[in-house]
């Protein structure tokens, strides 16, 4: 279903004079969930306006920052042992799989979440896309 709806996208934006990346990236600003991309290092690359706001910071403030800032503290190191075993894995796992999980605001108050991952390829090596929900 969201392949096809991906593909019937793609399809329109081709007949559409803005770019396509205008195109995406205006559906993912659009977007009631947040999008986090993140590099093979473990580095936010991208986190959409409604990520950057549910985490409680501005506008890019979050890119160049380990995903692991948005972990709780007593959490961060496991994290990163995880984060390793799945960018290596090249898997996708849907909406945390009915587990909520927590993340930690700028201001260090946790929220409850379910996220979805997939593993992208970068030209530097894997990466990963969240989707983000406040539960």
């Amino acid at each position: 279903m969201i392949s096809e709806n991906l593909t019937r996208l793609r399809e329109l934006s081709e007949q559409l004079s803005p770019a396509p990346e205008d195109i995406a990236r205006k559906v993912v600003e659009l977007l009631a969930d947040g999008i986090l991309l993140v590099n093979h290092k473990g580095q936010i690359v991208y986190a959409s306006p409604f990520a950057s706001d549910l985490f409680g910071y501005g506008e890019n403030e979050l890119v160049g920052q380990p995903i692991e800032v948005l972990i709780p503290q007593d959490k961060r190191e496991a994290h990163t042992g995880y984060r390793n075993t799945f960018l290596a894995s090249k898997q996708t796992r849907r909406m945390s799989d009915g587990i909520t999980l927590i993340g930690v605001r700028k201001d260090g108050k946790r929220i409850n979440l379910r996220i979805g991952l997939a593993s992208i390829e970068w030209k530097s090596g894997a990466g990963a896309v969240a989707v983000v929900q406040k539960q």
